[in-house]
């Protein structure tokens, strides 16, 4: 039996990055929006002759937090513009939510490590994945990278110090994982090589950030833009990616059969929306983290989830254990059909050393 969730430590990374996360939600969606457009854009953009690997005759450095804030006040009262990006900003969009969290959790001071985290979510910089990755690349195995973020943070600073030979800000790991749909990559990829028609469906394809520090491992997550809308894409999360939004009811409590993190905290709604939920939804919901053995069990419902090729009961119930979302029901809500067969692809990105310092200081981006 794991033990009960854990709560949130008033000094722990997890709760800096909770509370940022809220006060960010908290002034409303033209600002959120706004503030989020203008910042990642800054952050992203001068990299991508980094990625494609142009000249440069000095590398990007960070924006600045006073151009940011500039900028902002600039652009907040153009209504019409604010308003346009209220509605591109879809905050159950997991793709744009595990971005932004990967954002607040990276060493952006170091110029690989930003690359690497704003990457990851792009597709202009390269970080969605394609069918040619899937055939050349393994799929990540989430089970072993949080065995090995537990194992690092239980060793402490002076154990991983004593091993690598360096003196370390932190021993909390975070990992970015993207969960990608590849028989909707695949139908994506025949229809840009022959202009055929791809049949709509709900996808599966997600993405989600796990926190691991001292106080447990919280799960950061949004889901549903854009997806039974009609799957193009199965990269795990993005704007078109067929995520069809289901709410987080009827969620399984972590520590329970399957080992589900859903509606951990406060619980979640009945039903099921045909909205999603957003990031801050979640966060309202989510009120703790999972204990490290809950997270392990999660780990291994998700490595479960993987290995189905069909979709059948069994997928669908550790679908909603996972994620809180009960993707039959989406599809019923939506009048589409479901994946038929399910053939999954993983990749993690590990965001090493994260401290509520940096936390604090990304953060100020962003505000």
């Amino acid at each position: 039996m794991a033990a009960r969730s854990s709560a949130i430590h008033d000094a722990s990374p997890n709760a800096h990055l909770r509370d940022f996360l809220l006060r960010f939600f908290s002034e409303g969606p033209h600002l959120s929006a706004l503030r989020y457009r203008i910042c990642s854009k800054a952050i992203k953009l001068p990299l991508q002759a980094v990625v494609r690997g142009g000249p440069l005759q000095l590398p990007p450095s960070l924006p600045k937090e006073d151009d940011l804030q500039v900028i902002v006040r600039a652009q907040i009262n153009d209504h019409a513009f604010v308003q346009t990006l209220v509605a591109q900003s879809a905050w159950d969009d997991s793709k744009m939510a595990a971005e932004f969290v990967t954002l607040l959790l990276a060493d952006l001071a170091d110029l690989d490590a930003r690359v690497c985290a704003a990457a990851f979510n792009s597709r202009k910089l390269g970080g969605m994945p394609s069918m040619a990755q899937v055939r050349l690349e393994p799929s990540g195995d989430l089970p072993a990278a949080l065995a090995k973020a537990v194992a690092v943070l239980r060793a402490g600073d002076a154990g991983r110090a004593a091993m690598g030979g360096v003196t370390v800000p932190s021993s909390c790991t975070a990992l970015a994982v993207a969960l990608a749909d590849c028989t909707a990559l695949r139908a994506e990829e025949q229809k840009r090589n022959a202009s055929v028609s791809v049949a709509r469906s709900v996808s599966y394809a997600h993405r989600f950030v796990l926190l691991v520090d001292g106080t447990g491992v919280g799960l950061y997550q949004a889901w549903g833009s854009g997806g039974g809308r009609g799957s193009t894409s199965g990269g795990g999360g993005g704007s078109t990616s067929g995520n069809g939004a289901g709410g987080a009811g009827n969620t399984s409590r972590p520590g329970s059969s399957g080992g589900g993190a859903a509606g951990e905290g406060g619980g979640t709604a009945g039903g099921c929306s045909a909205a999603g939920f957003s990031l801050q939804d979640w966060l309202q919901r989510s009120t703790t983290v999972m204990s490290h053995e809950q997270a392990t069990e999660f780990a291994r419902t998700f490595q479960e989830f993987c290995a189905r090729i069909h979709w059948d009961d069994a997928a669908n119930g550790l679908y909603l254990q996972l994620f809180g979302v009960d993707l039959r029901a989406v599809a019923a809500a939506r009048g589409l059909p479901l994946p038929g067969r399910i053939r999954s692809w993983v990749r993690i990105l590990e965001v090493p050393y994260v401290t509520a310092a940096r936390i604090q200081a990304n953060a100020r981006l962003f505000m």
